[in-house]
């Protein structure tokens, strides 16, 4: 029986009752905190958030040192948008007891959408530790899916594999691949029917140039049913099948894509006859001032990939405006000249290489 199911069926409860053969004894107060809590979580159920925020804080009032109710009310306060309200109920939910792993990890989720990964990490790192230590298995259930009425996060608590994946994925956009392969290989050996590590697990053996191995997860991710997994077996299969040398791999690309929306082409009667100009110093001047935009904190690979392949996006659709198309030989000229001309601004540790800059930008391209 869910949680849900619980409160549901038992709107009258009698001062004792049996959960799995355990009797459980309710005082009056606990009883009367019990109906007002199953009408907050009604009123949340129904996205009527005002009323769930008036019920939870009134349960906080009459019960200041509860931390669960803290928990639901800054649960409320994510979902209506207000992270400023939602931290502090976390923050005084783990205040009052520091083990709770929903808040912290919720309070991770804030800080991830602050751009503040390394406090994110923080706390799921501790999340991830507390459930470790009390569960032999990564994927063991524990009954979470059930007692969370068939889902894994929810206001009542979050499963132990959305922890861990997003820990492991932080760790990864963060450079410390190292220890967040750890935890993927651990998800996809306990919870062998979970797609999102067998992505990210791709997307670090694709970095590292290991694509057929890649491909393998990718394959995997698409068949539990990750949302992306579909473009990247497309893209990893062109690579795999493609009988041109790794130079010409982004002619096979364009001509194997099915999504264009530049409408690059190869065709050798739209090749632009001419060399564009030398815009290096204004390529690196621009990009210096991006860089320079990013302050001196939160700087990490994920931005900086972003920030650059967005710039270059920006040229291309520019080209594209003006002319209806981008001929792939004026495309490749455009990313040379970005690519040197970041080895003289902050992003030149970005890319290992100039082919790995291409590629980053060419699958940017055909899998927007």
């Amino acid at each position: 029986m869910g949680i849900f199911d619980f409160f549901k069926k038992k709107e009258n409860l009698s001062p004792t009752i049996s959960i799995d053969g355990k009797r459980i004894s309710f005082d009056d107060k606990t009883k009367a905190n019990l109906q007002i809590d199953l009408q907050a979580l009604t009123a949340y159920e129904a996205k009527n958030y005002n009323k769930a925020l008036e019920l939870y804080s009134q349960l906080i009032d009459q019960n200041p040192t509860a931390h669960q109710y803290y928990q639901f009310r800054g649960t409320v306060y994510e979902d209506m948008d207000n992270d400023v309200m939602a931290q502090q109920d976390f923050e005084k939910s783990i205040s009052i007891v520091p083990q709770n792993t929903t808040s912290l990890y919720r309070l991770a989720m804030i800080y991830h959408r602050k751009n503040n990964l390394k406090q994110a990490i923080s706390y799921l790192k501790e999340a991830y530790n507390i459930l470790s230590a009390n569960d032999e298995k990564l994927g063991k259930e524990l009954g979470y899916k059930d007692f969370m009425d068939g889902s894994y996060n929810n206001i009542l608590m979050v499963h132990k594999r959305i922890i861990a994946f997003n820990l492991a994925n932080f760790l990864v956009q963060t450079n410390r691949v190292e220890e967040g392969t750890v935890i993927l290989d651990e998800l996809i050996k306990y919870c062998p029917t979970y797609s999102y590590p067998y992505f990210v697990k791709a997307l670090v053996l694709v970095e590292n140039r290991q694509i057929e191995r890649g491909l393998e997860l990718a394959k995997k991710a698409e068949k539990y049913g990750h949302p992306q997994s579909v473009a990247l077996v497309n893209q990893l299969t062109s690579l795999m099948t493609s009988h041109f040398s790794s130079g010409d791999r982004y002619t096979y690309m364009v001509d194997n894509t099915t999504f264009n929306p530049f409408k690059i082409t190869c065709d050798q009667r739209y090749q632009n006859p001419q060399n564009l100009p030398n815009l290096q110093a204004t390529f690196s001047n621009e990009l210096n001032n991006l860089y320079q935009k990013l302050g001196t904190t939160n700087i990490n690979r994920q931005t900086l990939v972003q920030m650059s392949t967005g710039y270059v996006f920006n040229l291309v659709e520019s080209y594209y405006n003006n002319a209806g198309y981008v001929p792939k030989n004026s495309l490749d000229q455009i990313l040379e000249q970005v690519y040197n001309a970041m080895q003289h601004t902050g992003f030149i540790s970005v890319f290992s290489s100039l082919d790995d800059f291409k590629y980053n930008c060419y699958y940017g391209f055909l899998n927007r």
